[in-house]
């Protein structure tokens, strides 16, 4: 007898934690967006483009409309690398156990341009688009850089 009503109790409790756990992921208690922060680092290696050779001593600026510091430079992880460390915005939406979505918040301007400055080169500016900065995250993209013929 106390065996039947322990089983009963638990087999309601099992189908009451079921039961929530499903509503909550169909949202039936509500949802909230959580904005946060990301810094996402991308590398870059320099390199002279005649030559091949790699290029150091280079340092960089990121800029956007009304974002005149978009990014920062971090200590260089080995030679002819640079690394830019770039707060991206993300928004979820969260309910009590799931993250339903996640999104890139949008900016002002949808393009970052990445300066790289060198004395003895032009200096090339690539430009990313802000939605397209996570995936690129732990790649290494390759900047050739041109003799200024002028100096």
């Amino acid at each position: 007898m106390f065996a039947n009503k322990t089983l009963t109790i638990v087999l309601v409790f099992l189908a009451a934690l079921f039961l929530f756990v499903l509503a909550d992921y169909f949202r039936l208690f509500g949802s909230s967006e959580k904005t946060f922060i990301d810094m996402t680092e991308l590398n870059f290696r320099t390199i002279d483009a005649k030559s091949g050779a790699l290029v150091t001593e280079v340092h960089i600026r990121c800029f956007q409309k009304r974002n005149q510091n978009a990014c920062a430079e971090k200590e260089s992880p080995g030679i002819g690398l640079i690394t830019a460390v770039i707060p991206i915005k993300i928004v979820k939406d969260r309910s009590f156990l799931f993250d339903h979505q996640t999104k890139i918040q949008g900016t002002a301007d949808p393009k970052l341009h990445i300066m790289f400055i060198h004395n003895d080169y032009n200096n090339p500016v690539k430009t990313l688009m802000v939605n397209d900065i996570p995936s690129l995250a732990g790649q290494t993209i390759t900047i050739e850089f041109n003799r200024d013929l002028q100096k």
